[in-house]
């Protein structure tokens, strides 16, 4: 079963015409694309034994830049690896031929983290150098010949050619340290002051002294000509790290973590453009088996819309296993939705937000052992939503994903808050359009009964649910809550009027355990279709098992479809024009039908 999908934002008519900003229809769904693949970089071939460490980076004017290592005599960290890059301008469609960023004779260069300065478009690449001869744990003892050390290139050509890469070590590294990594994956720039413009890049690093290892991060308040320090993870034992700016604009660490007593990935928050880190804790949902990770905002932080993030790992506690990307709804509180990109073997990542609103993900991974290959997957959300693995998922609590849904349900949030709601309609654009083609109607019945509309067009039982779980009914104490869900679970085989049924009742449950003295008047699924036919008797089956939960105290059950219809069991278009949206006049049938059990719920008569 595919378990979530994704409404299109496809504004129709509801009894009159319809503008920007008013309801969808129900039942209409934008379909899933499967993801592109493209093996960018294949071990054995090109001269290198091993490609590693993925790195991917969109351009200002739009250009794919993929980076990696280039191991040339086996998989080990060390030894001669070059820094290479492959470039795409066709959003990952085809690749061009590999160059080499940095080849520093038998030396290590890597660790490729790359960030581009919206403002001028230069692309900024941090790297690291050792001597090829040293192993890393002859850095952390401080016996081999050499140290780790940091260096950056940059290029101003959408990538095709790059400055000779300069040592900003003493500014970027502290004398106390010996193994240092930047990255790898990408870092960003700032879009809300006080820093905005600031440029600010992952690493971590080990203490010579304590041998302890931390997350940290570099930042460049000038464009990229000089770099310093900021600040350390709260806590030790973490290195590899991502780092994103949130819609508030504080900052999100989220790093590798090595406690193997919480085997998740580890979090940490700076209000100051990361120049300290606090609020420390570990993501349970975040399972890691001890790997690099990718984490990036959809669309900037000053940007309008709702705050998605998406993040990538081995999804395995143990094991290099299952690469899955995960999404995110609320700036990385929570993570509702999630797929794999390759269930065997897998490592690192990196994922992108491309201009055409897709998704990219470069990502090591192979059949027999990790590090076959590099791959690019290039996905649309609608595919990950619809992806997600689940069973029955008519009670899974989901959003949809975009952004005129996640504003409306913001918009129920802030009209909760304020209280004053004796009476609230909650269910899908049946229920939303009462401000389009019901308005009249709802002025007479409710306009002096402090009633709120929280309907919202296009959802299913799962997408209240969620809601409820997000915010809609805080702040309130409503006497009544009317609903009415469940059609748009019914479009195609997806649910049985069981599942549905389920669905209606986990809300009502949800209901009374959120809101414990407030009456729920739960209406039966209003007919639709021109006449009696397997869809409508689906809701109508659903319906009467949802009534079931009706005790005839707090929860009440009305089922009022027989006023919609003929005597013949047909809809009328005066009543419903699409046969399943009302008219006014459908409106005043709802309204008049509730009117005496609502008014002895709210209270109004005795």
């Amino acid at each position: 079963m595919r378990a979530f999908r994704i409404v299109v934002v496809l504004l129709s008519t509801i009894a009159a015409p319809v503008v920007a900003g008013e309801p969808p229809s129900a039942g209409q769904w934008q379909p899933s694309q499967a993801p592109e693949r493209t093996d960018v970089f294949i071990s054995g071939t090109d001269g290198y034994h091993t490609y590693r460490i993925p790195a991917l980076l969109v351009s200002k004017k739009g250009t794919l830049l993929a980076f990696c290592e280039g191991r040339k005599a086996g998989r080990d960290d060390s030894g001669d690896i070059d820094l290479l890059l492959k470039r795409s301008q066709d959003r990952g469609k085809t690749w061009g031929r590999r160059r080499i960023v940095w080849d520093e004779k038998d030396n290590t260069c890597g660790n490729p983290c790359p960030v581009v300065d919206q403002e001028s478009g230069t692309i900024w690449l941090l790297m690291t150098h050792n001597l090829g001869v040293d192993r890393e744990q002859q850095i952390v003892d401080q016996t081999g010949k050499g140290t780790r050390t940091v260096w950056v290139t940059s290029s101003t050509d959408d990538g095709l050619t790059w400055t000779e890469p300069r040592n900003i070590t003493d500014g970027a590294k502290k004398s106390g340290w010996t193994w240092y990594a930047t990255g790898p994956g990408a870092g960003i720039q700032l879009r809300r002051d006080p820093h905005k413009g600031r440029l600010i890049v992952p690493c971590d690093h080990i203490e010579a002294e304590s041998n302890k290892y931390y997350s940290h991060v570099i930042y460049s308040d000038n464009h990229g000509r000089t770099w310093q320090l900021g600040g350390n993870s709260p806590v030790d034992r973490l290195n590899e790290c991502q780092v994103i700016e949130l819609t508030d604009g504080r900052l999100m660490l989220n790093s590798r973590n090595y406690d193997r007593r919480q085997k998740q990935r580890a979090v940490c928050f700076s209000d100051d453009g990361g120049l300290t880190w606090s609020g420390f804790r570990h993501d349970a949902t975040l399972i890691e088996p001890i790997c690099q990770a990718s984490l990036i905002r959809y669309r900037p932080a000053d940007a309008p819309g709702a705050p998605l993030v998406l993040f990538s790992n081995p999804a395995s506690e143990d094991e290099r296993i299952r690469m899955t990307v995960r999404l995110s709804c609320d700036d990385g509180r929570s993570w509702p939705l999630s797929t794999q990109l390759h269930a065997g073997p897998a490592a690192y990542s990196c994922l992108a937000a491309l201009p055409d609103g897709t998704v990219a993900c470069l990502y090591e991974s192979g059949d027999k052992h990790l590090y076959e290959k590099i791959t690019y997957a290039r996905f649309s959300l609608e595919w990950l939503a619809d992806s997600t693995p689940g069973k029955h998922t008519a009670v899974a609590a989901t959003p949809h994903l975009t952004d005129w849904w996640l504003k409306r349900h913001e918009s129920l949030n802030a009209r909760a808050r304020r209280g004053e709601a004796d009476l609230i309609f909650l269910g899908d654009s049946i229920t939303h359009a009462w401000e389009v083609a019901g308005a009249e109607v709802w002025e007479k019945y409710y306009g002096d009964r402090k009633a709120v509309n929280m309907g919202i067009g296009g959802d299913r039982t799962q997408h209240v649910l969620w809601r409820l779980d997000h915010g809609n009914v805080e702040g309130v104490l409503p006497k009544v809550v009317v609903l009415m869900i469940g059609t748009n679970n019914s479009n195609g085989d997806e649910y049985t009027a069981e599942e549905i049924a389920d669905g209606i009742i986990a809300i009502v449950e949800k209901l009374r355990a959120k809101l414990p003295r407030t009456k729920v008047l739960l209406m039966g699924i209003f007919p639709r279709g021109e006449g009696p036919g397997p869809q409508r008797e689906k809701n109508a089956q659903a319906s009467r098992l949802a009534a079931k939960i009706a005790d005839g105290m707090m929860i009440h059950y009305l089922d009022i479809g027989e006023r919609f219809l003929g005597p013949d069991q047909t809809l009328s278009r005066e009543i419903m024009p699409d046969l399943l949206h009302l008219s006014p006049a459908g409106y005043e049938i709802w309204a008049e039908s509730i009117e005496p059990k609502l008014a002895e719920l709210l209270g109004e008569r005795p």
